[in-house]
């Protein structure tokens, strides 16, 4: 249950746009049916700097944390993330998103993830994660780590992240039914491309897990929701259907 925002330019961009977007939706945004909270347990940006990610991770809310460090940060690539956590004895700094995996080709890839998988625990085996049985339920990894692992495994296998997502997504609705996996939204990236993926949403939270994308001259800009950023208004944007990659 979490906020998010991403973009791909051709030129550096500054990050400092985004992350007012980010805090506005976090904030004063869309809600989960039925929660009171906001999107207050902790945020993360990751932003592609040539040949690396650099990662921010604060646990606090947007709005709380120290934003004004990132002013001067641009970059070709970013991802932004706010959570909500499903369950709230997972709120600590190791579980905040994007999550980060270095691959078998050498590139890191970044991931968040908006949504949550009931019974994720079923998934281990399918993520090689066996170990994670052994751990009590404190110490677990949660959906979105599995989920992770799992798109991880199959960009290893076929080094492609279109088919990586399909894949690993595929196996989650076979494995734990789509009323369980209740959204698999995410965002996406290698450090070379941005890809967004809009899964199947239970009825209920049709007009919470949305995504929706627009684009300006050499940038492209996915978001949980409309907002006014630095080349649109909220009206000028589109919703995200199935696996989308991102162009510039």
């Amino acid at each position: 249950m979490c906020r998010m925002l991403a973009f791909i330019a051709r030129e550096p961009q500054a990050l400092a746009p985004y992350i007012q977007s980010l805090v506005m939706q976090s904030r004063e945004g869309n809600r989960p049916p039925g929660c009171e909270r906001f999107h207050e347990d902790g945020y993360g940006v990751t932003v592609w700097q040539g040949d690396h990610w650099l990662t921010w991770h604060e646990q606090c809310a947007v709005w709380e944390g120290a934003i004004t460090a990132l002013d001067g940060i641009k970059s070709t690539i970013a991802i932004l993330h706010s959570r909500l956590a499903t369950d709230e004895g997972t709120i600590n700094i190791t579980k905040l998103h994007p999550f980060l995996a270095t691959a078998k080709d050498g590139n890191t890839l970044a991931l968040c993830h908006n949504g949550s998988i009931i019974g994720h625990e079923q998934l281990f085996d399918a993520a090689d994660m066996n170990w994670a049985n052994e751990l009590s339920k404190d110490q677990q990894p949660i959906d979105t780590e599995v989920y992770f692992r799992m798109v991880t495994n199959a960009y290893n296998a076929h080094h492609d992240m279109t088919r990586a997502i399909k894949d690993a997504t595929e196996t989650i609705y076979d494995t734990v039914g789509k009323d369980s996996a209740r959204s698999l939204n995410a965002l996406f990236s290698d450090g070379h491309s941005l890809l967004a993926l809009k899964g199947s949403v239970l009825p209920r939270y049709i007009d919470y897990h949305t995504l929706h994308t627009t684009s300006g001259d050499g940038i492209a800009v996915v978001s949980t929701q409309t907002c006014d950023v630095p080349f649109a208004k909220t009206e000028e944007w589109r919703r995200v259907n199935g696996v989308e990659i991102l162009k510039v």
